[in-house]
């Protein structure tokens, strides 16, 4: 056989011997729970039509899915995930007087991410189990203990349970006035939990620190494990976009509850602090935002900590298209350079340290 067809395509890999049997043993006992409580094995096809994943289904965005055409110009996937299959099943299979009905399954998802990151296959494994028809708290109480029982019996003492409601979540996007792309790519946003990611940096970062090499780290403070960071960056740069939270959600589609948290975190606790302000018109521009930035600037002062602002550019615009999204900024979003110095000025006379990067 040719040496390149021993290797697997990115993004999927082969699991055999000792991983392959572990693999199948925790398995078999998430599945034990699963039967314990009452719900009942059910198998569904690895290639769907694609209708069946659309967005207001809740799945992942069309153009990561693995798709191909029968004979008759229908188009297909590899199912992206499992729980719009079990729910076709039961459409199909389980009248309303049969409802509720406890499901559970194992399978192959399939996933054609953008980008390969460290822990994240295109191929993944998902054991689950679905409760459909009843939307009383009892079912969702036992569902929720299930999961920890779940978790318990594959042997883990420390995990954390995340619970989410697409409702809800929908509920929260059609506020803030957030639909088609930026829906799309805020749920991406929120999936992308790249922890492996973050552990990778911090052993590259404390090797350096190691062998007396400067680092500076360049971030926007949202992720919740910023802190861990802090030993090891000699230098530390975190932009604050906008301080209500409000404004925030309407103008990023995400929360700054976390980018606050660390900020002041990092005030505190890092010895080089530096705060950037990106002023972009019609977002962060207006009289209460400086006033709002000047006061939470004011909060976290001390030595240690320098600002600065920065003029809206399209610097980023390029990032944007290789990810393939539409550029929404607009040359609104440039702001007179008055202002820039007028916002710089205020920041002195506050007794803050302003320094330029």
């Amino acid at each position: 056989m040719k040496r390149d067809l021993l290797h697997t395509p990115e993004g999927v890999r082969d699991i055999y011997n000792g991983e392959c049997a572990r693999k199948s043993v925790i398995q078999e006992r998430l599945h034990d729970v699963c039967l314990k409580y009452g719900y009942n094995d059910i198998q569904t096809p690895t290639i769907e039509f694609f209708d069946v994943f659309s967005k207001e289904r809740g799945s992942v965005p069309s153009n990561e899915m693995f798709k191909l055409f029968d004979r008759y110009g229908n188009t297909l996937v590899l199912r992206p995930d499992m729980t719009p299959s079990i729910v076709r099943t039961a459409a199909k299979y389980y009248a309303d007087n049969l409802l509720p009905v406890k499901l559970c399954y194992a399978g192959n998802t399939f996933i054609n991410v953008s980008k390969y990151y460290q822990g994240k296959l295109k191929e993944n494994t998902m054991v689950g189990a679905e409760l459909i028809g009843d939307s009383s708290i009892d079912a969702d109480f036992e569902i929720i203990s299930m999961v920890i029982d779940c978790m318990k019996n594959a042997g883990l003492t420390e995990f954390q349970v995340e619970i989410g409601n697409v409702s809800y979540f929908k509920g929260l996007l059609d506020e803030a006035g957030i639909s088609g792309d930026d829906e799309e790519n805020l749920v991406s946003l929120i999936q992308e939990k790249n922890f492996l990611g973050v552990e990778e940096l911090l052993e590259s970062l404390k090797k350096l620190k190691e062998h007396r090499i400067n680092t500076a780290i360049e971030t926007n403070g949202t992720h919740i494990r910023t802190e861990e960071l802090f030993p090891y960056v000699d230098q530390l740069i975190m932009d604050c976009k906008l301080c209500d939270p409000v404004k925030h959600q309407k103008y990023t589609g995400g929360a700054n509850e976390e980018i606050m948290k660390n900020i002041r975190k990092a005030a505190k606790e890092h010895p080089y602090f530096h705060v950037r302000v990106p002023l972009i018109g019609g977002v962060n521009n207006a009289t209460e935002d400086l006033e709002a930035f000047v006061r939470f600037f004011k909060e976290i002062n001390g030595d240690n900590v320098t600002f600065e602002v920065l003029s809206y550019h399209e610097f980023g615009k390029k990032k944007w298209e290789e990810c393939g999204w539409k550029y929404r900024m607009t040359k609104d979003a440039y702001v007179d350079q008055e202002l820039v110095k007028q916002f710089r000025q205020m920041i002195k006379d506050a007794g803050l340290k302003y320094k330029k990067t």
